[in-house]
């Protein structure tokens, strides 16, 4: 089986009192916002994407990072003093994986996506859990708007 979702990044330009002027780059999925930015000097798409992939595949995320693990790289040291470990992801680059404490000894692990690194990298991540990104020709006839098409094939997500 295979889902298939309509991606559209849209650029604005803010007008807000603590931002005015600043672009503003929406991620819409389907017709849902899901994610936005704003700024500038770093990836913006990259940053929506890798927040949409964080927040809807996160199950997904954690099985293919589970096989993945490579190296430790170094760790810090979280608020309550407690170690966390970073970890290489065999080419995976913007990945982190983080612990957020319930416990002193309990920890619930989540993937965190970088975006901010590219829009390349996003992908990369996103077609190693079996999400295939393409262009959208659409997106030639309008200035501020880049349309993909995702592709899922389900047996990949679930595997």
């Amino acid at each position: 089986m295979t889902t298939i979702h309509s991606l559209h990044f849209k650029w604005t330009v803010s007008r807000g009192r603590d931002t005015y002027g600043y672009n503003i780059c929406t991620l819409i999925v389907d017709g849902n916002k899901v994610a936005s930015c704003n700024g500038g000097g770093y990836d913006m798409q990259g940053t929506c994407l890798g927040n949409w992939l964080q927040n809807a595949f996160q199950v997904e995320l954690l099985n293919l990072f589970a096989t993945k693990k490579g190296k430790q790289y170094g760790d810090y040291t979280n608020s309550k003093g407690q170690k966390v470990a970073r970890h290489d992801f065999d080419g995976l680059y913007g990945a982190i994986e983080h612990n957020t404490w319930i416990d002193e000894k309990k920890a619930k692990t989540a993937i965190i996506l970088d975006g901010a690194c590219g829009f390349d990298s996003m992908r990369r991540i996103a077609e190693a859990i079996g999400i295939q990104l393409k262009w959208n020709k659409e997106s030639d006839k309008y200035k501020n708007h880049s349309f993909y098409t995702a592709i899922i094939e389900d047996k990949a997500v679930l595997a």
